[in-house]
C-alpha cells in the first residue's frame, strides 16, 4: 500500500504543467533540493520515479534538452553535463562552492513562490498519515540551505520548527492547520481533502470520547449524591418517620427515593411547582442534617 507521503507527491508530478514562469520555479526547486553540483555536472537524485519523470519533462520543455533517467541503487538518476547548460542553472541559483540557494529573485510572484515550494516538497518533503500523526518535514543534509528554507516558509506564513536527526537538518510542522494551508498552497487538493477529512473525523471522535468520559463522571457523581441521600431518608424514616417532615422536604424524599438516578435539575422540574436545581440541593442538605441529628 502506497504512503500518504508518496501519493501526495505522486498527484503533484501529474498536475498540469502552468505557466513556464511557474514551470521554471517548480524545476529550481527540485534542483535546489535534490540536486548535487560539481564543475562539470549537475545530478538529481530521487526514490521516486513520478518525480524523475516530472523533473525529465519540466526540463526538456523549459531547457530543450532530454536527459535520461538512470536506475542506481533504488533511485533515479538525471545527469545534466552539458556545460552552457550547467552555466546557466549555476547563474540562475547562484551556486557558490557547489552550494545552491533559494533564487528569491525569481520567485516575486505568489505562483511561482508556490510552484517553488511544490518542487521543493516533491525533492525533499516528507508527510506523515494523519491517520496516525500530524506531521510535515524536510529532510536536507546542508543546514544553511535548511536554514534558508526555514526563512523561506517563514516569509510565506507558516511557522516551522527546526531540529538535528544524526547528520540531517529537519524543518517541521506539526499544526494540522498549517499542514492544511501547506497542502493547498502547492496545490495537493486531494492529499488536503483527505487530510481535512482525517481531521474532522479525529475531532469528531474526540468531542465524542470527551463528551462519553463528560457523562460518565457526572453519572458516577449522580450515583454517589443520590447514594448519600437517600442513605439519609431512610435513616431519618426510621428514627422519626417520613410523615413528620414538612411538605417540601417529604416531597423531596419521596423524589429521590422512586428516582435515584435522575439529577438535582431533573428532580427540581419534578417537584410542584417545580423548583431550581440550587433549590433542591437546599431541601435535601435539610433531609442531611436532621438525619444526622437522629
Amino acid at each position: 500500500m502506497k504512503s500518504f507521503s508518496r501519493t501526495t507527491k505522486e498527484e503533484l508530478a501529474f498536475l498540469e504543467k502552468d505557466k513556464d514562469c511557474c514551470a521554471l520555479s517548480e524545476l529550481l526547486g527540485l534542483m535546489v533540493f535534490a540536486g548535487s553540483f560539481s564543475n562539470n555536472s549537475i545530478k538529481i537524485q530521487t526514490e521516486n520515479d513520478c518525480i524523475a519523470i516530472r523533473f525529465q519533462g519540466l526540463f526538456n520543455e523549459l531547457f530543450d534538452y532530454y536527459i535520461p533517467i538512470s536506475i542506481e541503487n533504488n533511485s533515479y538518476i538525471l545527469i545534466i553535463d552539458k556545460l552552457d547548460i550547467i552555466l546557466k542553472i549555476y547563474s540562475l541559483l547562484r551556486i557558490i562552492g557547489n552550494t545552491p540557494s533559494i533564487p528569491y529573485e525569481y520567485l516575486k510572484k505568489d505562483c511561482c513562490k508556490s510552484s517553488f515550494l511544490r518542487g521543493t516538497f516533491l525533492a525533499s518533503g516528507i508527510i506523515m498519515d494523519p491517520r496516525k500523526n500530524y506531521n510535515l518535514e524536510f529532510v536536507l543534509k546542508n543546514e544553511a540551505l535548511a536554514l534558508n528554507l526555514k526563512g523561506f516558509l517563514e516569509s510565506l506564513g507558516f511557522l516551522p520548527k527546526i531540529t538535528k536527526r544524526k547528520k540531517y537538518t529537519v524543518i517541521y510542522m506539526k499544526s494540522n492547520g498549517m499542514i492544511s494551508d501547506f497542502l493547498g498552497y502547492i496545490k495537493a487538493i486531494n492529499a488536503l481533502n483527505t487530510f481535512s477529512d482525517v481531521v474532522i473525523q479525529k475531532e469528531f471522535t474526540n468531542n465524542f470520547n470527551r463528551s462519553s468520559n463528560l457523562d460518565i463522571a457526572n453519572t458516577d457523581k449522580i450515583y454517589v449524591a443520590s447514594s448519600e441521600h437517600i442513605k439519609a431518608i431512610m435513616e431519618l424514616d426510621e428514627s422519626v418517620g417520613l410523615d413528620t417532615l414538612p411538605e417540601e422536604l417529604r416531597e423531596i424524599a419521596f423524589l429521590r427515593i422512586e428516582n435515584p438516578e435522575l439529577s438535582l435539575t431533573e428532580l427540581g422540574k419534578l417537584c410542584i411547582p417545580p423548583i431550581t436545581k440550587s433549590g433542591v440541593n437546599h431541601r435535601l442538605k435539610k433531609i442531611i442534617k436532621l438525619a444526622e441529628r437522629g
